[in-house]
């Protein structure tokens, strides 16, 4: 959207699946917001800020004759894979003259990654341990 010397965009994404398999799904949330200033002729500054947010579970745990017997059923129901990644941009940009242009970039992320799961051979017992 474009107002005078400010412009700005944004937009959210939400997605749920509840999974085929038993012991699956996913649920993500994306979001993402971007403003312009144009303080004067010669200097603009830009900030963009992302956030995503995602969740999965992972059936798992079948052997080839179980996977044969029934494809949607799951052995593990603990097998959770995790993100939430915040990002930040800020650039200025200051034309000295044609062709000469000085352009600034800082970025930030904040981010973590949790996974909880078994990930032994499937004929491996799960008992729930760490």
């Amino acid at each position: 959207m474009a107002k005078g010397k400010l412009n700005y965009c944004g937009y959210y994404q939400y997605k749920r699946g509840d999974g085929y398999r038993q012991n699956s799904g996913f649920n993500y949330q994306n979001a993402y917001a971007s403003m312009t200033y144009q303080a004067t002729e010669k200097l603009g500054v830009n900030v963009d800020i992302t956030r995503l947010v995602y969740e999965a579970r992972q059936a798992g745990n079948l052997t080839d004759k179980l996977f044969s017997e029934n494809l949607r059923q799951s052995e593990r129901n603990r097998n959770w894979f995790a993100v939430d990644w915040k990002l930040a941009a800020v650039t200025a940009t200051y034309k000295i003259n044609l062709p000469t242009v000085i352009n600034w970039r800082n970025f930030g992320l904040k981010a973590n990654r949790k996974s909880l799961g078994n990930l032994e051979r499937n004929n491996v017992f799960d008992d729930g341990g760490n």
